[in-house]
Order: structure tokens, then sequence, then C-alpha cells
């Protein structure tokens, strides 16, 4: 891959943080998911030339994160600033959202569980992440529903339940924010292409 892209070695991708994205691109972030299902699709065919689409695939997806996700690891730099006790704060609170992201969990919870109060609880994480507790939870939550959402056949409701939303409608504004639109327009978009 160097061979091709030599500042590879020098580069990372960013995508953590979708609701700092340019319009150009969310676009792409939508087109890298919808290169992602493919993939996953293609995987299971049992067709002998399904390596040769899948390789499309990954150069088509390589391309999308080198023109619009790349940056140099020199621009890095907040990481290296911040002391271990923030990167273990923050790995504590991140891991116990993403264990618990289908439960009805809010600052109060995670809080208690991290022994600090909600209200220092909500400005160390706003100040270090660059979004609310709220935000990274229905975050969290929205990328588990657009999994399942690409994967089975379950209903809106079944699928925002399961992932810890409160119904369809908070939901929806969930992957409004996250992919720039709703996961009821997603799920029919879907729907009608498998029809």
């Amino acid at each position: 891959m160097e061979s091709f892209y030599p500042k590879l070695s020098e580069s990372y991708f960013e995508l953590n943080q979708p609701e700092k994205f340019t319009a150009q691109q969310q676009s792409a972030y939508r087109k890298l998911q919808s290169l992602f299902y493919q993939l996953a699709w293609r995987y299971q065919d049992h067709d002998e030339l399904k390596f040769i689409d899948l390789q499309l695939l990954i150069n088509q997806i390589l391309k999308l994160l080198l023109t619009h996700f790349t940056k140099p690891l020199a621009s890095k730099t907040n990481l290296s600033r911040q002391t271990s006790y923030t990167l273990s704060r923050l790995h504590e609170i991140t891991k116990f959202v993403n264990e618990h992201y289908q439960a009805d969990i809010g600052l109060v919870e995670i809080a208690a569980h991290c022994n600090i109060s909600r209200v220092y609880l909500a400005r160390f994480f706003k100040q270090h992440m660059g979004l609310t507790v709220g935000q990274y939870l229905n975050n969290v939550r929205a990328q588990h529903a657009y999994k399942e959402l690409l994967t089975t056949k379950k209903a809106l409701s079944q699928l925002a339940l399961t992932n810890g939303f409160s119904g369809i409608r908070t939901m929806n504004r969930a992957f409004n924010n996250l992919y720039g639109q709703t996961a009821s327009k997603l799920y029919r978009e879907r729907k009608t292409a498998h029809d």
C-alpha cells in the first residue's frame, strides 16, 4: 500500500467525530458505510470471482479514506498532550457506554459507575472529547442500530428499543445527527432495494 501512497506511515484516519464532518465528508462517510455493507454481503457469496469484487470495494474504501479522512500524524498533538489519567478516565467512560448502550443509562448512571459527579463528568467529557456524553451515547446507539438495520429484518421500533433508544423518534434524531438522514428513511430505502 505504501508503494502507492508513500505518506501512509505518516498519516492516520480521523473518523471518530462524525458530527464535525464537512458536508463532503458526511457524504463520503455514507458512501463508506454503503461500501462496507457491500463488502460484507459480497464476502458471503460463493462465487469464484468474489475476490476481484472484494478487492475493488477495498480500493474504493481506501480511496475515500485517503481523500477525505487522512490527517498527518504531527497534527495528533492533542493525544500526546493528554495525561495517562485523562486517557484512563475517558477509556473507563467510553467502555461503560459501549457495554451498556442498550440499557436506560445517562449522566447519572455513568457518573456513579466512574465515582465522579455528573457535573464533573459532563464538563470533563465535553472538554476532552468535543461532544457531550449524551451525543456520544446516541452516536454509539445509532452505530449499532445502523449495523442491525443493514443486516437484519427487525422492525424499526424493535431496532430502536434493542439499541437503547426510547423510540423511533429519538433514533431518527440520532441517525439524522450522525448520518444526515433518519433511520426511517434508510429503512425504507433498504426495503425498496431488497424488494
